[in-house]
């Protein structure tokens, strides 16, 4: 329940540049089974540097807080645990 209503409201919110990657641990998690990971990525190092914010107009913004808001309602007990950039600097295979 909990994936398809942020699969829903990141969908609609998303801008071009931004990619997110979703799952679940399976160890080490109640017995619930509630965590989820959730990781934001970019395709380029300037839309990483500024953020999803910096892809966003001040409507897609103030639209995005308020879906959020509305996502964190419906879906009780989801919270930030940890935040932060990681950036690959270079591929190689």
């Amino acid at each position: 329940m909990w994936d398809n209503a942020y699969n829903t409201y990141f969908k609609a919110n998303t801008p071009a540049g931004m990619l997110n990657m979703m799952g679940n641990f399976t160890a080490g998690v109640s017995a619930d089974r509630e965590n989820r990971w959730v990781i934001n990525g970019f395709k380029d190092f300037k839309s990483a540097m500024g953020g999803a914010n910096h892809l966003r107009s001040y409507a897609q913004k103030a639209a995005n807080e308020k879906a959020w808001q509305k996502f964190l309602e419906n879906n009780s007990e989801s919270h930030l645990v940890r935040s932060g950039p990681r950036v690959r600097m270079g591929q190689w295979k």
